[in-house]
């Protein structure tokens, strides 16, 4: 079914298997002005039943999201598609082929291509976001989301899908709105999601320093990363000048 008049196309698309019981389902969501200042907005959702043996993907996706494991596809916006059940594969352009399993989510990312599909033998359940905005844009941007590192392992995949099932519940109470309460469910299975990996790795730590003024605008530059610092705002900080601070880094650092 198509659904218009706010916004763009708004799909909705179920299949039923033989007793007549949803197996598929999703549903893309119409966008707003005002959706975009949020920083991360959810654009679709949905999940499906693949018993083994059977055709991949199911049908009815707007052509944008359709693919098929022979051509693969590139999607416009970031996705997180959750196994709860069953194996298969997947294989990008940043990670080649992976074999992945129950509890796994793939991220895939704008711009890159990519193809997964189920195991034959085994088939499997999905359930799958999709989203967009600034803020995935500024994770990704410093390296907490990445492409080569696009399968995870979800520990907490109890409260991955309580999650999804919430938004179900959002999303068919008030099928054309858009909500903030969305996007903050979106986010909380973009944390779930990426909960198991390291906040700062070794080499991405705060290098020490026994010189005070560059330990102290180390600590200024980590603790002011969410907005634009520059080298003039450090040095308006700390009482000091651009010269003593890059002279100082370079004697310490040797970097500027």
């Amino acid at each position: 079914a198509v659904r218009r008049g706010v916004g763009p196309a708004f799909f909705v698309f179920m299949a039923m298997n033989s007793h007549n019981e949803v197996e598929n389902i999703f549903r893309y969501l119409p966008l707003n002005p005002k959706d975009l200042h949020w920083g991360l907005y959810l654009t679709g959702i949905g999940q499906a039943f693949i018993p083994r043996g059977c055709a991949y993907p199911p049908p009815g996706h707007p052509e944008v999201y359709d693919f098929s494991w022979q051509s693969g596809r590139v999607l416009p916006e970031y996705q997180v598609v959750f196994i709860s059940e069953g194996q298969g594969q997947f294989e990008s352009a940043a990670t080649g082929h992976i074999q992945i399993g129950r509890h796994d989510s793939i991220l895939l990312f704008p711009g890159q291509w990519h193809r997964y599909r189920p195991d034959p033998q085994t088939g499997w359940r999905e359930h799958w976001i999709s989203f967009n905005g600034d803020y995935v844009w500024r994770l990704q941007k410093h390296r907490i989301l990445s492409p080569a590192r696009a399968v995870l392992h979800v520990q907490q995949a109890d409260l991955l899908l309580e999650t999804h099932h919430r938004i179900w519940q959002q999303v068919s109470s008030q099928p054309l709105d858009n909500s903030f309460l969305l996007s903050a469910m979106a986010m909380e299975i973009l944390a779930l999601t990426l909960n198991e990996i390291p906040s700062r790795t070794d080499e991405e730590s705060i290098p020490g320093c026994s010189d005070s003024l560059v330990s102290e605008a180390l600590r200024l530059i980590w603790n002011h990363s969410y907005r634009d610092i520059s080298v003039q705002d450090l040095a308006r900080e700390l009482s000091t000048t651009r010269r003593t601070l890059e002279r100082r880094f370079a004697q310490h650092l040797n970097a500027t």
